[in-house]
Order: structure tokens, then sequence, then C-alpha cells
């Protein structure tokens, strides 16, 4: 029997599915219907190899405004827990 390969899509898929619920990776090979592969780590890393400079760029931005905002008048809220 060939098996055919995992679309980029069907990679992100499983990636987004992973991070968002945490599912065993024999729960999303059934899931999906695929084989037991890296395809996690790589999609993680190719997401922050692309995203990287981006998200540097925002924290700096990020950084540089909070340097500029008084932070005088922001009170700790205390949170109840139920």
């Amino acid at each position: 029997m060939e098996s055919s390969a995992i679309t980029v899509q069907e990679r992100l898929a499983v990636t987004v599915r992973f991070l968002a619920t945490g599912d065993s990776d024999s729960s999303l090979q059934y899931r999906f219907r695929i084989s037991k592969q890296p395809i996690i780590p790589e999609v993680c890393e190719a997401l922050i190899e692309d995203l990287k400079e981006n998200i540097q760029e925002q924290m700096q931005i990020t950084i540089e405004s909070l340097a500029c905002t008084p932070l005088q008048g922001i009170k700790k809220k205390k949170f109840r827990m139920n």
C-alpha cells in the first residue's frame, strides 16, 4: 500500500490541534489518519523561524512603549479564588 505525503495544511492542523489540546501522538495519528512522524517539532521550528523576526520587532516596540508609560497610578488587583 502506497502512503501519501502529508500536506502542509494537514501538518499545520495536527500541530495546532496538539498545541490547543495537548492530545497524545497516538490520538493525533488516529484523528488525522497519519503515521507516526515528527510533524509537531518540525512545524513548530518552521513557525518560530518564520515569525522570529516579526516577534522580535513587536517585543522591541512593546518594551519601548512600556519605557515611555508612566507606571504611577497602576494598582495591583487582587483576584479571589472561588
